[in-house]
């Protein structure tokens, strides 16, 4: 501006010999320092233009200081964007009146509607008084748990929330399972100690063949009771992980057909067929562990297929692994099931499997010792009806 034509507006104009300034800046610990260099040709400074250039040092001092100020509230808003944007939880800020002014992406995937659909209005959720937190479905089925916290200085509200279904669920099949669990405890106790009072109170009115056939009944409760608390103690090794296989080549073959052999004479209802690929390689496993899988699927196969119908076990190799699949031909899993069957406590509601009991643990355990031996278990639909259970293992070092 002193180069210019125009300083008759300009109190520089009044100091003769003045011909530059220059600032020089430093920033140390986050606040500016500087220092201001007038020159004048052929004179010295009086103590009005000293004044002046003081005066003029301090307006500079608060022009950069409120530059990076400016700077520094930049960086915080673009900060405390990100952390807004990136939040894996919904948050939204709402004005005084409740309507919505800002909306993160999380927000939108959690409940479905973008910032467009909210923004200017009430959020698709009841809000909890501050400091509470409200537990809430949407209609898409979703849980969310929500909180909120007033800004006394603006009056506006911050409201944070999450994606609780997955808990929802998880608490709602424990309850299920208690449910089921005491009520597959109660019936065979409940048999097993009215033929024990029935055998104690009249022993000597009852024929041998009564008291035979209370003594076995008797005793297939309590084999039923076995089962249920090796399921039990298995479901619970599974879920902490401690579930202990031993991984050494194996006749997979000849666990299958010693699995099937008696299957036959089990049900007049069903027909059972077998078909083991020739020369099927060793798998590598826990021998153990794969007949209690192989058990597991067979039961099922039956259980589920009521109405009898052809139960068929086939073996083969592909590729590196030896895949075992059994087929019913009974209610079978929709498709929405087919993987929630394997999660521990859930027992499929949809359809006719419900009817038919159980703790929701069976194939919960199969899974879980499959995949613990490096293979896995999966469940599909049979052509023409029914279930397709697929189970494979590695085959072994040695055979390939």
């Amino acid at each position: 501006m002193l180069e210019t034509s125009e300083l008759d507006d300009l109190i520089w104009s009044e100091l003769p010999g003045l011909h530059s300034i220059a600032l020089g800046i430093a920033a140390v610990g986050g606040r500016p320092y500087g220092a201001l260099y007038a020159l004048f040709a052929k004179r010295k400074a009086g103590h009005v233009e000293l004044e002046l250039l003081e005066l003029l040092a301090g307006h500079a001092g608060i022009a950069v200081g409120n530059a990076m100020a400016y700077q520094d509230a930049v960086r915080q808003r673009a900060h405390e964007r990100a952390v807004f944007d990136a939040s894996a939880d919904g948050i939204a800020v709402l004005d005084g009146y409740g309507r919505v002014l800002q909306w993160n992406p999380a927000a939108g995937e959690l409940t479905g509607y973008h910032a467009d659909d909210v923004i200017g209005g009430p959020p698709p959720f009841p809000l909890p008084e501050p400091g509470e937190k409200l537990s809430f479905q949407l209609d898409n089925g979703r849980w969310l748990d929500v909180v909120c916290a007033e800004i006394p200085e603006t009056g506006e509200i911050v409201v944070d929330f999450r994606d609780i279904t997955r808990a929802k669920e998880l608490e709602e099949a424990k309850d299920l399972f208690l449910a089921t669990t005491s009520h597959e405890l109660r019936t065979p106790i409940t048999v097993v100690r009215g033929f024990a009072s029935m055998l104690d109170s009249r022993w000597d009115k009852l024929a041998d063949a009564e008291r035979r056939a209370a003594v076995h009944t008797i005793a297939e409760r309590a084999r039923s009771l076995g089962s249920l608390m090796d399921h039990l103690l298995l479901g619970s090794r599974a879920g902490a992980e401690e579930l202990a296989v031993r991984v050494e080549p194996f006749d997979l073959a000849a666990l299958v057909r010693g699995a099937t052999l008696g299957l036959p004479v089990l049900s007049d209802r069903h027909r059972v067929e077998v078909d083991i690929q020739d020369d099927l390689p060793l798998v590598s496993g826990d021998a153990l562990a794969t007949d209690i899988v192989l058990g597991q699927l067979l039961e099922n196969a039956f259980k589920y297929s009521p109405n009898g119908g052809l139960i068929r076990v086939e073996a083969w190799r592909e590729g590196q692994s030896v895949v075992v699949v059994v087929d019913d031909e009974g209610v079978g899993i929709a498709a929405a099931d087919r993987e929630r069957v394997f999660e521990r406590f859930v027992q499929v509601e949809s359809g006719d499997r419900r009817r038919f009991g159980g703790v929701g643990l069976g194939l919960y355990i199969v899974r879980s010792l499959a995949r613990a031996q490096g293979g896995d278990v999966s469940a599909h639909p049979r052509p023409g009806g029914g279930t397709r259970m697929r189970m494979f293992l590695r085959v072994a070092e040695s055979s390939t």
